[in-house]
């Protein structure tokens, strides 16, 4: 039995096997996990086949597929006979950073949180097919400062300490919030 959730499916290994469902070729990939609304859930992460693809996660109809467990999310990748890249291991976004800031319960943003947060839900709006990109438009800007926060080194910096106009945090508070429902699933 599938459950459908916002933007997501949870689906179990033997539902792949018992209904032949044909599911989007992830290759490279790797189970990698969320930590969002007091709970971690399992994707099967990677890059879409062909030369150069984008960074995705596996979907079914346009849903991304959620799972309960790692050892469940490795289970359908091998069912589903996706190649898995043994150098990968298994991350867990910590979005309740994140969550925090947006409930006002932390003054300061935390970088790290925000960008793993705005990149995943990037990686799941690509993959079912939702033009949402936090790197373009008002909030464009605002991913950079993150960025360089996160890997200063790539600007040949030591750190970065972004500094918001009110302008920034109210764009950044609407992509945080928009990124945590893209990413959030509701049974």
């Amino acid at each position: 039995m599938t459950i459908v959730r916002f933007w997501h499916a949870r689906i179990t290994p033997s539902d792949i096997g018992a209904a032949k469902i044909e599911l989007v070729n992830v290759v490279n990939g790797s189970v990698q996990g969320m930590a969002i609304d007091g709970k971690v859930e399992f994707f099967w992460w990677g890059q879409e086949e062909g030369p150069g693809g984008p960074d995705t996660v596996a979907n079914f109809s346009g849903r991304v597929l959620i799972f309960d467990s790692a050892v469940e999310c490795a289970a359908a990748a091998t069912s589903a006979g996706w190649l898995a890249d043994a150098s990968v291991e298994i991350n867990v976004i910590d979005a309740l950073p994140t969550q925090q800031w947006l409930r006002h319960e932390h003054l300061a943003l935390n970088p790290s949180s925000a960008l793993d947060v705005l990149n995943l839900a990037l990686d799941f709006a690509r993959a079912t097919q939702n033009n949402w990109d936090p790197r373009v438009g008002n909030i464009g800007r605002c991913y950079d400062k993150l960025f360089t926060a996160n890997v200063p080194y790539f600007y040949d910096l030591d750190s970065y300490l972004p500094q918001w106009n009110r302008y920034e945090i109210s764009a950044l508070r609407a992509a945080l919030a928009r990124a945590i429902a893209i990413l959030r699933a509701t049974p």
